[in-house]
């Protein structure tokens, strides 16, 4: 029998769907960083890749608390921005 990838990765390998997310994450991350990544952005990237995942799973707990909380930083990084202007005058 042809063993197809995900039956492969993520119930042999990781053993199940969060375990398999969060091992690409972590593997995601170590390229990120080998790249000359930042580690902030990197840790974005990661961020955004789980939420993209809670999401498709369709857990709505993880994806509403993640979307807030990008959200709110988004709007606080916005005001900062604001608040420094163009120095000009």
């Amino acid at each position: 029998m042809v063993m197809d990838l995900y039956g492969l990765f993520v119930e042999n390998v990781a053993g199940g769907f969060w375990a398999a997310v969060l091992l690409l994450a972590v593997v995601m991350f170590i390229i990120l960083i080998l790249g000359n990544v930042s580690p902030y952005s990197a840790i974005w990237f990661e961020y955004m890749f789980l939420l993209a995942m809670a999401i498709g799973y369709g857990n709505a707990l993880v994806s509403v608390t993640m979307s807030i909380i990008i959200i709110s930083i988004f709007l606080f990084q916005l005001k900062a921005f604001m608040d420094r202007g163009s120095g000009a005058g």
